[in-house]
């Protein structure tokens, strides 16, 4: 639709690839700053906290992933603050584990509904 309005959609694409590959390394640098060094397996935790948090702000709302992950990231730092910063992970997929068991669309999810019993 867009290149029938006229949108370049090639550059568009580019751009946008361009783009992400930009935030990706300027995050890339920040973990590496933050935590003094990178390893393959840093990205498996960061990858699993960064779905998680869009699953907990609920499917299908870009103000659900935000608040997701604004909610993970004050978890975890309040537990760093006050308490082993070793049981942290534990903590936040513990945390993780009991918001999709008690309310598993997401905190601002719609409920889901079924359209038969069967």
């Amino acid at each position: 639709m867009a290149a029938l309005c006229g949108v370049d959609t090639t550059a568009v694409f580019a751009g946008s690839f361009m783009a992400a590959s930009a935030l990706a390394a300027v995050a890339g640098w920040i973990i590496t700053v933050a935590y003094g060094g990178v390893s393959f397996a840093m990205g498996l935790v960061l990858g699993f906290k960064a779905m998680f948090a869009a699953i907990i702000g609920g499917f299908g709302r870009v103000e659900g992933a935000i608040v997701g992950g604004l909610f993970l990231a004050a978890l975890e730092t309040l537990w760093t603050a006050t308490s082993p910063m070793l049981w942290r992970d534990v903590a936040v997929f513990g945390f993780i584990a009991v918001v999709l068991v008690l309310k598993p669309e997401g905190l601002l999810g719609q409920p889901l509904h079924r359209d038969s019993e069967v």
